[in-house]
């Protein structure tokens, strides 16, 4: 048997037995109502990732060695025009930080680098060439005679002393000479900077220790070790949460409860606000957005679609019968979601929209077709018969191929967009479905009602639409077929063209929600500081391992920074600690001057010139 010919039986069905099929639906719709009801949107981003990836099988397993990947961030700062400074910022931080180790969905929170211990093993840290370097300066210096006194001037002179030395030497200096110059001229903008700026200049000294600056451990971080912007005017703690689940209503708790704790501490800190960012603060403001935008939108396409057939049917009742029979199939595709997957993700959300915009051609066509058929004014059921009679094979050829578009999608590996596939191809087929059996039964019913209560009233006219299409622009378009297929051509070429310049952006911030206070301070973090909320984790098995991936990121532009143990491990023990035990002989030679003579303008601009 045709497939057309199962389209004639099943339409004779439903014309002989309307009201059995309306109830069908109605029943039908109930339950699907009932399992659309228990759709649960998921955010997790593994539910969008293929069945066993191999990278977010490698991010389960460090999250659950090492707790929560994605930590929360909580930024702190001065509000505009407040005179709060840098001691209040870190006051409020280590409150904020206290309150939030205590709470029971924490794991740990680091806001503070321990100085200390940088500070006890700095010059493990620092490359041994470069302590080799600093060894032999301080060794060739003179040690400082007993009951010194500190003199600008005569300090002046001898650095003069010494550069003349260097460059009556043979080589110029020598192969640190360059090195032992840019040292010199560092110490000398310095000491510019204090004469200009005293208060600023003693400032900048409480910052982290020279010893920790020596070791190149001291990116990003603000006095007293704290994690901060590169002015010292934000700090930022990172908050990492218990478990493993990554799922909306986890998530929001998480993030619900530190606001919670950050609004209570803020109170008591005037002059100062506490924002948040990072992967659960985004995720919860894109899901919210979501969960708003995804029934926004769908009521928005529907009664977008319902204004414009307005203008298309002669019978305005119709309108609300094509979109009775939209809203039916659109339940049974939110019922058929629970049976095939139980869930909807951050992309399959999307899907009701496009059914009610691809749907509802599906009882257009037909209801046209009725219409020019005489619709009320003749007998209904022949009417609904014809109508359906012409248009039914075209309008199930164009749902299934448009299905079969849609299921095409499960080709793709990425399950969010795989999923959308199933979905949007079930659904177009379940609108399809319902245009071909619930819309002619309300037709039959309510075409047969009109008839009776229409039979005296004088045909309608047309509606605007089809009387601008019909006697002007439809007339227009066919006496000039070869211009019109012209322009088609030129436009389809042009856009093809422009087309050639379109391209994929990679950038993830450009999907999150504008004005979202979670994305605002992601890009500052990026601007400001030397942190990025995004980063990617690589593992090795050997240090030797680790050594290479750090001088491959250091030769990749794209990577900021390469953060990794090894910044916590001695390049040559052994090397460190004979060159650490030389640099405590030559200092032990050292006495600090116990007093400072004046500074004499004079003696200073002399020495200075020299």
């Amino acid at each position: 048997m045709s497939w057309r010919r199962l389209l004639a039986r099943l339409l004779a069905f439903t014309l002989e037995h309307p009201r059995a099929v309306l109830s069908g639906c109605a029943l039908s719709l109930v339950l699907a109502l009932a399992l659309g009801a228990g759709v649960e949107l998921r955010t997790s981003r593994s539910e969008l990732a293929p069945d066993e990836d191999p990278a977010l099988e490698r991010l389960e397993r460090i999250a659950r060695r090492a707790g929560a990947a994605d930590a929360l961030i909580a930024c702190v700062e001065p509000v505009a025009g407040s005179a709060a400074g840098r001691r209040e910022v870190e006051g409020l931080v280590d409150r904020l930080a206290r309150a939030f180790a205590g709470h029971p969905l924490v794991a740990r929170v680091y806001h503070r680098i321990p100085l200390d211990w940088f500070v006890e093993h700095a010059l493990y840290l620092i490359p041994p060439a470069q302590l080799e370097g600093a060894v032999e300066a301080v060794e060739g210096l003179a040690a400082t005679p007993a009951g010194a006194t500190l003199d600008l001037a005569a300090l002046h002179r001898a650095a003069a002393a010494g550069l003349q030395r260097a460059l009556d030497a043979p080589q110029g200096g020598g192969p640190g000479a360059e090195e032992g110059a840019a040292v010199l001229a560092a110490l000398l903008d310095a000491e510019a900077r204090f004469f200009e700026d005293p208060e600023g200049f003693l400032a900048e000294l409480e910052g982290p220790p020279p010893l920790l600056a020596l070791s190149g451990r001291s990116r990003g971080l603000g006095a007293e070790g704290y994690l901060s912007t590169r002015d010292g005017t934000k700090a930022f703690i990172l908050v990492s949460r218990r478990g493993e689940d990554d799922s909306l209503p986890v998530l929001d708790a998480f993030v619900r409860a530190m606001r919670a704790i950050a609004q209570r501490e803020a109170a008591g800190s005037p002059g100062l606000k506490v924002a948040f960012t990072g992967q659960p603060a985004m995720t919860v403001e894109e899901m919210a957005t979501v969960r708003r935008d995804t029934w926004f939108t769908s009521l928005v396409a529907l009664a977008g679609v319902s204004a414009l057939t307005l203008f298309v049917f002669r019978w305005r009742t119709h309108v609300f019968l094509v979109m009775g029979a939209l809203a039916v199939g659109v339940v049974w595709a939110l019922g058929a979601v629970r049976l095939e997957l139980g869930y909807l993700n951050m992309i399959t959300s999307s899907f009701l929209s496009t059914l009610i915009g691809v749907g509802v051609a599906y009882g257009i066509h037909p209801v046209s077709e009725y219409e020019l058929e005489g619709a009320h004014r003749r007998e209904p059921i022949e009417a609904v018969r014809e109508a359906y009679r012409r248009t039914a094979a075209p309008v199930t050829v164009a749902a299934v191929t448009t299905a079969a578009a849609f299921f095409s999608i499960l080709l793709m590996r990425f399950r969010g967009f795989a999923e959308l596939g199933l979905v949007a191809g079930v659904g177009v087929l379940l609108c399809w479905l319902a245009a071909m059996v619930a819309l002619p039964a309300v037709l039959a019913v309510y075409g047969s009602w009109r008839h009776r209560r229409d039979r005296a009233r004088p045909d309608r006219a047309p509606s605007a639409v089809d009387r601008i299409w019909v006697e002007r622009a439809a007339a227009t378009v066919c006496r000039w077929p070869r211009t019109v297929s012209l322009l088609a051509l030129a436009l389809t070429a042009f856009l093809g063209y422009a087309a050639l310049g379109v391209r994929f952006s990679t950038n993830l911030l450009e999907l999150l929600p504008r004005h979202s206070e979670a994305l605002e301070y992601q890009q500052r973090l990026l601007v400001e500081s030397e942190f990025s909320p995004i980063s990617a984790i690589v593992g090795a098995s050997s240090l030797e391992g680790l050594r290479e991936l750090r001088a491959r990121a250091a030769a990749e532009p794209a990577v900021q920074r390469f953060d990794s143990v090894l910044e916590f491990l001695p390049e040559d023990p052994e090397r460190t600690r004979g060159l650490a035990a030389r640099l405590a002989r030559a200092l032990g030679r050292w006495e600090l001057p116990r007093r400072a003579a004046p500074i004499e303008p004079a003696a200073l601009a002399s020495a200075l010139g020299e």
